[in-house]
Formats: structure tokens, sequence, C-alpha cells
């Protein structure tokens, strides 16, 4: 463990004889190292306090929150290496196989056969590039529920829906507030 002493110099001990504060290494491989570390502290430090239930629980809704803002692409590309660590017998996360989801991906691919034609974006006018679902992609692919948005305003209204089922990680509390306004 690298703990700093009060003249700012690195020294190695136990962690009962030290703590990881100081001067913050300039180096890359030093800096890496050093938030690695104080990581591993305040990760043990959380899980002596508040035991292993809380510290699964404060992982899944970590998760969740990570996945609902930025997709499962993203958080795919952030955890590929240590999932594939872990699993090295899979070349991936396993696709859902719930009646919805194959639901879900039918409908999406008809919406893509019946609406070919772009239309100008609903929101803004602009060159309609994405097929939105308005009232959700179970609600069927009638025309009243598909609607062309251009990338910025399918962008926008997807990062709200998201807010609303997920929160933010300022304001977990967010999606009630928001929720509550569309009604």
């Amino acid at each position: 463990m690298i703990n700093h002493n009060d003249d700012g110099d690195a020294s190695s001990s136990s962690p009962e004889r030290g703590h990881l504060m100081g001067a913050i290494p300039t180096e890359p491989e030093e800096r890496r190292a050093y938030f690695a570390e104080l990581g591993r502290a305040g990760g043990a430090a959380t899980l002596a306090t508040y035991g292993a239930s809380h510290f699964a629980a404060l992982g899944k809704v970590g998760f969740a929150v990570t996945l609902g803002r930025y997709g499962g692409d993203f958080v795919w590309r952030l955890l590929r290496d240590s999932y594939l660590r872990k699993y090295p017998d899979r070349t991936g996360p396993r696709h859902r196989a719930t009646d919805a989801a194959r639901q879900k991906d039918r409908l999406r691919a008809e919406a893509r056969r019946l609406y070919t034609d772009p239309q100008p974006c609903a929101d803004c006018g602009d060159p309609g590039m994405q097929r939105d679902h308005v009232h959700g992609v179970l609600a069927g692919n009638d025309p009243a529920n598909v609607a062309w948005h251009c990338d910025r305003c399918h962008a926008n209204k997807t990062r709200v829906e998201r807010r609303v089922r997920w929160g933010t990680k300022e304001d977990p509390e967010l999606r009630h507030a928001i929720s509550s306004s569309w009604q």
C-alpha cells in the first residue's frame, strides 16, 4: 500500500499505519496506481463499515444507472476486459431471451420494413434519420406510434426517457419529478 507521510514522501506501510493522502502523482502510471489503491482503500472501508449487502446494493444501483444513462454498448466496452478475465470461456454477454425482448426485436424490424422513406423530424423539421416509437415499441407500429426524428432530437428524447426511468447520478429521485410533470 502506498502512503504519504507528513513530508509528502511516499512509503509502503500497512493500512493501520497510514492513509492515502498527500500529493497526487503526476506520472501517468504512478497516478493510475495511486487512484487504484485509493479506490481499493475506499472500497475496503465501505465494506468494513457497512457490510457486504450494502456494498452489493451500491454496485447494483451504480450498474443500473450507468446502463440506463449510457446504454449496453458503452457498458460492454467499459467492462469487457474484466468480464472476459472472469469468464474466459464466453465471447460476450448473453442476450436476453425473454418474450418481451423478442417481441421488441420483431416490432423494430417490422418498423424498418414498413417505414422506409425518411420524413422530416417531428420536433424540429430537419431531415429525419431515426424511427421512434412514441408510446414504446410494444405499443405497435401503427402510424400514430411511429415518428421520425433527427439524430439530435432523438438523442434528447432518449436522454429524458432514461432520466425518467433511472434518475441521474446527481439526483436519483429526478425520475419522480419528471414523470409527474408529464402526466
